[in-house]
Order: C-alpha cells, then sequence, then structure tokens
C-alpha cells in the first residue's frame, strides 16, 4: 500500500465512524455520496506534554464536493455537506460564532461531536456565539449535513443521440465550454440544456440524426431549442414536457445545439458561516502535574 492509498483509507474510517456517531440523530446525506463499510473511528493519541498541547487547527475532513467549506477570514464557509475536523490535546471549551442563511424553513445546523459521541447540534440563524463543553483529549468533528438548494429553471434534455443506419454513429469535434449550464456525456448519449451555452460537434457521416428529447417549463413558458447546421436551421420551436421522438437529415458539417430562452432562480440555498473558533483548555491535558 502507498502513501496516497494509506490516506483513502485513513479517511474512510473516518468518514464510516463519524456517521456511526451520528446515526441515532441525523440523516447523513453524505453517505449516498462514498458507502462505507463499518469501520472503527480512528482517533489520534493526545500529547502527554503539556508545553506541546497547542491551540487545534481546523481543517477540512470531507467535503461532499469541490468547495463544499472553504476558509472564510478566521472560520470556514459551509455550502454543502461536510465537515472539519482537529486533535485537542485536553478537555476545554470550544467557542463557536456562527451564523446561517434560512431556507426550506429550517435553519443550517452545526453538528459538533468527538469520539465520545455527539456534543451539540446547534441551529445558526443571526450571528450569535455558543459554548460546547469538551470532555477530553480526541478529535473534535465540526459537520453540516442539512444542505438545502432548490432553483426553477428552464431546460431542455435530450437522450439516446445517435445516427441511425449503418456505418459509424459518433460525434466528433465537441466543442463546449463547461460550467455554463450544458453538459453532453458521449457515452450515453444524453445531453443538458440550462443555459444559453450552445453545444457544437461534428457527426463523423452524413445521415438521419434521431434523439428523444424533453422540456421543462419555468415561470409558465416553455423551453425554445433550436437545431442549426451552418446557416440552415433545422429545427427551431417550443419542446413538449414530455418524451418526443426527434429525426434529422443531418450533413457531415458541425451541428449547433442551442437553448433560446434560459432561465436560472435560486428559490432557496442554506448556508453555514462559522466566524470564529476558539478553544480554552479547561482540564489538564493527560500526564499534566497537578
Amino acid at each position: 500500500m502507498d502513501g496516497s492509498e494509506g490516506a483513502v483509507k485513513l479517511r474512510i474510517e473516518r468518514f464510516a465512524g463519524f456517521v456511526a456517531l451520528l446515526s441515532a440523530t441525523l440523516v447523513i446525506t453524505a453517505l449516498a455520496h462514498q458507502p462505507q463499510s463499518a469501520a472503527r473511528l480512528t482517533v489520534e493519541s493526545a500529547p502527554t506534554d503539556p508545553a506541546a498541547c497547542a491551540p487545534p487547527t481546523f481543517q477540512p475532513g470531507y467535503e461532499a464536493g469541490p468547495g463544499s467549506v472553504t476558509p472564510l477570514g478566521e472560520g470556514y464557509w459551509f455550502r454543502s455537506d461536510s465537515w472539519i475536523e482537529a486533535v485537542v490535546c485536553a478537555g476545554g471549551t470550544l467557542r463557536i460564532t456562527a451564523e446561517g442563511q434560512r431556507a426550506g424553513q429550517a435553519l443550517p445546523q452545526l453538528t459538533v461531536a468527538m469520539n465520545e459521541g455527539v456534543l451539540a447540534v446547534l441551529d445558526f440563524g443571526e450571528r450569535r456565539t455558543v459554548e460546547v463543553t469538551v470532555p477530553s483529549a480526541g478529535r473534535v468533528y465540526l459537520g453540516y449535513f442539512n444542505d438545502y438548494y432548490l432553483t426553477e429553471s428552464r431546460a431542455v434534455f435530450l437522450r439516446e443521440l445517435s445516427l441511425m443506419g449503418k456505418g459509424c454513429s459518433s460525434f466528433e469535434q465537441v466543442k463546449l465550454r463547461s460550467g455554463q449550464g450544458t453538459q453532453y456525456t458521449a457515452p450515453t448519449g444524453t445531453a443538458l440544456f440550462s443555459g444559453g451555452e450552445p453545444l457544437t460537434f461534428t457527426p463523423c457521416r452524413s445521415g438521419t440524426l434521431r434523439t428523444l428529447i424533453l422540456g421543462r417549463v419555468a415561470r409558465g413558458v416553455p423551453p425554445a431549442f433550436e437545431i442549426r447546421q451552418g446557416n440552415q436551421i433545422l429545427y427551431r420551436g417550443n419542446v413538449s414536457k414530455r418524451w418526443t421522438e426527434l429525426k434529422l437529415d443531418i450533413r457531415q458539417t458541425p451541428l449547433t445545439f442551442t437553448l433560446l430562452n434560459p432561465y436560472w432562480k435560486t428559490l432557496g440555498d442554506r448556508n453555514l458561516i462559522v466566524r470564529d473558533l476558539q478553544f480554552r483548555v479547561t482540564r489538564p491535558p493527560q500526564g499534566a502535574a497537578p
């Protein structure tokens, strides 16, 4: 096992252990992202030298996706399911200053846990400061697990995108700028259009293009969609809310697919901002003189 495999194994053990601690009180949505075996939580040993009892430094321990938790000043901004963690060398008091954005009729929650179990589940709306007793040395986790994000968007979906008949059926020289609301998955022949960024590709031959197309209405307006080849418009119209078969005769020249009337609005976005974390030792470290 090399160093990278060892690090992955340790991360898995910590994740599984933390989920076990919270299972009695929380629904951990992060579990859906990375199935785990029933591993025990691994906790680092606390230093026995009082001089080594430095203030803990919290670092991200798990993220449901990139950017789920990011540093912000003296604290962290939780945008999605994630946790931060640190090792404390003795029992003490953890002072947390945080605020949250309500969405879906609920406030964001910060779960404080360690090897003994869940220490606190805290709701945050307006900025406030809370003190949590940490009973002993060990690894402390601060987790955000009740994320909520809801949008309304106009969109078009394509599936089973292919060329009919004998011969090649692939699409080449795909041009797509990522992160603009348009996605294309070549192996499955699927595409999603929720932004105005076009998708362009060149079929491997002339023939008949076949796909199933479906639209999602927003603000009572159906999506308008266009398929163009050079200066020729092969298809332009509103897309039905039901899957509809579409067949088009095409040449071996670039095809461009575009959602003409994109609409996107965030209806709810729950976030948690931890502004400051302070830890004060109230119980001597293990091995310290009385």
